[in-house]
Parts: structure tokens; sequence; C-alpha cells
């Protein structure tokens, strides 16, 4: 049986198009800071992001512009350009 909870509330959005995420739903299905912002053309839908092991990436013929010398750029161009194999641009 799946349980599905769907909670509508009316935000405001700022002056600089900022929307308060509610503090109870980044403690249940946040692990780090960053999601995943679907857009639609009527709806925007928010999701948690997880990053998949990289290493999964590897062999996958994605062509690195990084010498591996700071593996945290290394990391972030791996997931940047699969996302953006995958029709996701940030």
């Amino acid at each position: 049986m799946v349980n599905i909870t769907k909670k509508e509330e009316i935000r405001s959005i700022d002056n600089q198009g900022r929307l308060v995420i509610p503090k109870k739903w980044i403690k249940e299905h946040l692990k780090t800071r960053t999601v995943k912002v679907e857009i639609n053309e009527d709806e925007i839908i928010v999701k948690p992001f997880e990053v998949e092991d990289i290493s999964d990436l590897f062999d996958t013929g994605i062509e690195l512009e990084n010498d591996g010398s700071d593996w945290d750029k290394l990391e972030k161009e791996i997931i940047l350009k699969k996302l953006k194999s995958e029709g996701i641009d940030l």
C-alpha cells in the first residue's frame, strides 16, 4: 500500500523570487541543501537531489575539461555534464 500525503499551503515569494520551503519538509527529505527543480508550463516541482555515485559515470564518454587535480571541481563537472546529457541545464 502506498501512503500519499498531499498538503497545500499558500506561500509568498519575495522581491528576489525566493520561496521559503517548510522546515519540516527539509528535515524529512533533504540530506543536503540541494534540490532538483522541475519547471513545467504551469508548475514548479521541488524534489530532493542526491548525487549518485560518480564512479558510475566513469567511462561513459562524457568529455571532461578538468585534469582531476581538484577532486571537488572534477566531481562538480561530472555531475553537471551528466545532468546536461539528461536534458537538465543548471
